[in-house]
């Protein structure tokens, strides 16, 4: 797929016309989506997909257009407050305790198959 292709000048007819930055997406493009995103469709599921993408398109190209200058960097939309405790070191959990439900294990440890290549 090829990004350049997705959001491209507007049309020069139809609802794309007013303004949004962009034309609509083509089958062809939303099918190369589909392919990169590992999605089995309908036809059916794909149409409405392609347009339901179309609308959250034109939102981002609205939302470019606010100005946010103003607007105080945040972590989170609900300017929720997340308290941490002070980092402390104390004891762990004793290898004999940490263990007990382990299906494998070596010596003090647990055994886990071997994910890399020597």
């Amino acid at each position: 797929m090829r990004s350049d292709r997705i959001v491209r000048p507007a049309a020069s007819h139809g609802p794309w016309a007013m303004g949004h930055g962009f034309s609509p997406m083509s089958p062809s493009e939303f099918d190369d989506l589909a392919l990169l995103a590992r999605l089995a469709l309908s036809p059916e599921e794909k149409e409405a997909l392609r347009h339901q993408m179309e609308g959250i398109l034109i939102y981002v190209e609205q939302l470019k257009e606010v100005d946010t200058a103003a607007a105080p960097a945040m972590g989170h939309a609900a300017g929720l407050a997340m308290p941490l405790r002070e980092d402390k070191p104390r004891p762990g959990l004793p290898p004999a305790d940490a263990l007990k439900g382990a299906p494998k294990r070596a010596w003090d440890f647990f055994a886990v198959p071997q994910v890399l290549e020597d």
